[in-house]
């Protein structure tokens, strides 16, 4: 159903925030309850804690295209790391949806209201708005 919102008249541009937010690289293998479902990870992988302090995983290589570490942190240690600023596609959405990660590391679950992040054409996430509303910026 949503694998490529630029076709989608209701989807928007939006911009990520040069947040900063606190980074620990899993020792192991497992698996970590975000707000929007079950995600595995594995050893080396990034856990983010966010802004309102929710925690997901990121795949070592892929955080690493998405964020740089601060200036009192050292790349692949643990510590604060700033997000770079990245165009993504948008959608409100509607009705509740699960949208499965690209990587096979989990479904995320989405209510009306939350928003349906496309990074690229199948790499998909769902944010709550609150924290969407504290981490991008809509371009208009």
């Amino acid at each position: 159903m949503y694998k490529d919102l630029t076709s989608n008249p209701l989807s928007f541009d939006a911009v990520s925030k040069p947040i900063t937010v606190e980074v620990y690289f899993a020792s192991g293998d497992g698996e970590l309850q975000t707000l929007e479902g079950l995600v595995e990870y594995k050893k080396g992988d990034a856990v983010v804690k966010g802004v309102n302090g929710e925690q997901w995983p990121i795949p070592y290589g892929r955080f690493n295209t998405t964020y740089e570490p601060g200036s009192l942190s050292q790349a692949g240690k643990n510590g604060r790391y700033t997000k770079k600023i990245k165009k993504v596609k948008a959608l409100v959405i509607k009705e509740s949806i699960d949208v499965k990660l690209s990587d096979e590391r989990g479904v995320l679950h989405g209510e009306p209201g939350d928003i349906l992040v496309q990074y690229a054409p199948g790499d998909l996430a769902i944010i709550d708005s609150s924290i969407f509303n504290k981490t991008y910026q809509n371009c208009k």
